[in-house]
Order: C-alpha cells, then sequence, then structure tokens
C-alpha cells in the first residue's frame, strides 16, 4: 500500500531531523502517544525528538512536530492543535510543515514565538 501524503511528509521530515541536524534515530519518536505525559488525552503527536536533560540523565522534549498533507493550510485550526499538544508535551520548540511550508517556533519564557529556523541540535 503506498504511503498517504502525510505520511510522506511525516517521513521527509525524519529524514531531515536525522540527516541535517544529526538527531540520533533513537531520539526521536513517531506518533508519539500523548497518554503517556496525560492519561485522559487519546491524541498522537506526529514527532517528538527528545535530548538528554542534562545531570539528571534523563531525557526532555527538544521538538514537537506536526505534519499535514501537502495542500493543507497552516491556519489557526492547525496552530490550535499545535497548542493543545504542547500544553501537554511542553517541547522547547515546536514545528509544524505540510511538506511545502515549514513554520518554527521556540518556547520565550511562557509562550512560543515564530522564530526563522530551530537552533542546532544538541546531543
Amino acid at each position: 500500500m503506498a504511503s498517504q501524503p502525510e505520511e510522506r511528509v511525516r517521513q521527509a521530515l525524519v529524514r531531515w531531523l536525522i540527516e541535517k541536524l544529526e538527531v540520533p534515530p533513537r531520539l526521536i519518536a513517531v506518533e508519539y502517544s500523548l497518554s503517556a505525559l496525560d492519561p485522559t488525552c487519546r491524541h498522537r503527536a506526529d514527532v517528538v525528538v527528545w535530548e538528554p536533560a542534562g545531570k539528571s540523565g534523563g531525557l526532555k522534549p527538544w521538538l514537537l512536530a506536526e505534519c499535514k498533507a501537502p495542500g493543507i493550510k497552516l491556519d489557526e485550526r492547525v496552530a490550535d492543535q499545535v497548542r493543545r499538544y504542547a500544553e501537554r508535551i511542553k517541547a522547547a520548540n515546536v514545528l509544524v510543515t505540510n511538506g511545502e511550508v515549514t513554520r518554527y517556533f521556540k518556547m520565550d519564557g511562557r509562550e512560543y514565538r515564530e522564530i526563522s529556523a530551530l537552533s542546532p541540535f544538541c546531543r
């Protein structure tokens, strides 16, 4: 069975994370169940990238990514969906893409502000 357009966008994003940002594949979770953070939530984030949390030895969320099919507008409806996910994941960065347009956001205090690109991934 051929992959769906949104799945192709997701696969391209994962390749980009590994090849260009040099994110270790073991730190990338695809279709991450938000119930792991909030048992009442049944949604899944398309991609979550984890990074070492420093001295604690654990992991913390570096990136929350939401993928849409090409042609789907990255409008306020998509932004609302990502905000709901971000409330639970609390990643340092958020990325929204439809494969044609990609928008990046960084946590700044208590809210996300749009930025032009992601900062380099630190292992």
